[in-house]
């Protein structure tokens, strides 16, 4: 799989998905210290406490992950001023990039809403379920988990072609102490997008 990717959004912004670098480490940091962000993502890390070590850590880790075949992880950047506008991952089951894969994504505030997830995310399912003779991933199935509450983020799964599978009860707890339902969504290679 390409870990360099180019798309554009709707509107015709262009868009580059490259690795992380040390100079995201602030934009990272703004993230995930986001209340938006800490609401659906929340944990012992990700949190208002967020900090620009956690973001450093965080980049090594996805990096490491990357080079030992677990994962692939884009930076999503404006492809003209390269600003971080978010992240996006696919993480291999069981550690293992082979067959199936669950797709990950945030987005940096000021990127809401301007469809960057969205260009994004389509960009990574062609890729991930094209087939390795052309480059591709060569992945027969792609998972993904929402909060029932976080309507953008199902928005973007729906528009990169997943489909909704399921709905799991009281299953995500959030940064608040309360549980939430999730749905489930997948796309396999052999469905018409």
């Amino acid at each position: 799989m390409r870990d360099h990717l180019s798309t554009e959004t709707r509107s015709g912004r262009s868009l580059t998905l490259r690795r992380l670098k040390p100079g995201d480490a602030p934009r990272v940091q703004q993230a995930c210290s986001d209340p938006e962000t800490v609401r659906w993502l929340g944990s012992d890390i990700i949190n208002e406490h967020y900090s620009l070590e956690h973001a450093e850590r965080f980049m090594e880790r996805a990096l490491a992950h990357m080079s030992a075949g677990h994962s692939m992880s884009w930076a999503i950047a404006d492809a003209t001023s390269d600003d971080l506008l978010g992240h996006i991952s696919l993480l291999g089951r069981d550690g293992e990039l082979r067959d199936t894969a669950a797709l990950g994504y945030w987005a940096h505030p000021a990127a809401r809403g301007t469809g960057v997830t969205t260009a994004a995310a389509v960009a990574v399912v062609d890729e991930a379920l094209a087939p390795t003779a052309g480059g591709g991933g060569g992945l027969r199935r792609l998972t993904l988990r929402v909060a029932v509450g976080n309507v953008a983020s199902q928005r973007v799964a729906e528009a990169a072609g997943f489909l909704r599978t399921g709905h799991t009860r009281q299953s995500d707890l959030l940064i608040d102490g309360t549980f939430t339902d999730e749905l489930t969504y997948d796309l396999l290679a052999t469905d018409l997008r």
